[in-house]
């Protein structure tokens, strides 16, 4: 748990010029050089599961692709899964919060093709603009993956797969943070994964997933507890346990567990985190 310090008014305004500051320069959310890192923790697997063996070059000793491929995404996917059938909900409306580069989005609706609407709600615009170029674009795209610290390789991945995939689904995408005011529509499978620990206030983020999610829905939250000053504006609003946020009545819990989330920032170098992930259906 977190030192509990609320950060100053003088504090605040200097972050937020900061975080304005870095946004015109730069992605705030994700750095070029970081980009690699996600396309290969994703999609991968993807890639390898296409059939395409294409060795990962390496400024150094090559590594294999276990030490590169995050497990997290096929299965936090059977987890969300499994929530839906727990709580017996065919869902026809999804929302995710913080996507990323789509992995959880394609796997989820792979396995419901009955999911008529999705809106994606996403900050950074370089995460979501390869999304789309992922879900929603048929063809050849070239990807980055980590050959060396500085150094960046490149494969291609056929999205036409993976758009079809997703193409029973009118995709909407949002760039900008999430709160209440974001959409004015429910979901019956809502979705957010490792975000709270990474936003200003994810008490305001948890408030609106809970109001976004219809009555008889179900909310899957994940967080690994790597709360940073230079993100929250309250510490007040960091848990040691995402459960409490549901303390509130209204919400029966359907599952509760832990998967490992990997992330690799050089060839030879990964950080490994501990994601915790609780699914729950908001009663009707």
């Amino acid at each position: 748990m977190p030192e509990k310090r609320v950060m100053s008014d003088k504090e605040a305004i200097s972050d937020k010029k900061a975080r304005s500051e870095n946004s015109n320069m730069d992605d705030f959310y994700c750095e070029e050089r970081n980009l690699g890192a996600y396309f290969e923790a994703e999609w991968l697997e993807v890639l390898r599961a296409q059939g395409d063996n294409t060795p990962l070059a390496c400024a150094s000793k090559p590594v294999p692709d276990a030490f590169v491929i995050s497990p997290f995404y096929r299965e936090v996917s059977q987890f969300i899964a499994a929530c839906c059938q727990q709580a017996d909900v065919a869902p026809s409306h999804y929302l995710e919060v913080g996507p990323a580069l789509g992995r959880v989005t394609y796997e989820t609706l792979r396995r419901f093709p009955q999911i008529r609407q999705s809106w994606l709600v996403e900050p950074s615009q370089r995460l979501l603009s390869h999304c789309q170029k992922l879900l929603m674009t048929p063809g050849c795209y070239a990807f980055p993956y980590i050959q060396g610290l500085n150094e960046r390789g490149s494969l291609v991945i056929d999205t036409t797969v993976i758009a079809s995939a997703c193409q029973h689904s009118e995709i909407t995408c949002i760039n900008a943070p999430f709160d209440g005011k974001t959409l004015t529509v429910q979901a019956d499978l809502t979705v957010c994964l490792n975000v709270l620990d990474q936003c200003q206030s994810p008490l305001t983020i948890m408030d609106a997933l809970k109001q976004s999610t219809r009555s008889g829905g179900v909310l899957v939250v994940s967080n690994t507890y790597q709360w940073q000053k230079k993100h929250l504006l309250d510490a007040e609003d960091a848990v040691d346990d995402i459960n409490q946020y549901f303390e509130t009545t209204g919400w029966d819990k359907l599952n509760d567990t832990d998967i490992g989330y990997g992330f690799r920032f050089n060839e030879r170098f990964s950080k490994h985190f501990i994601s915790h992930v609780v699914g729950y259906r908001k009663r009707g």
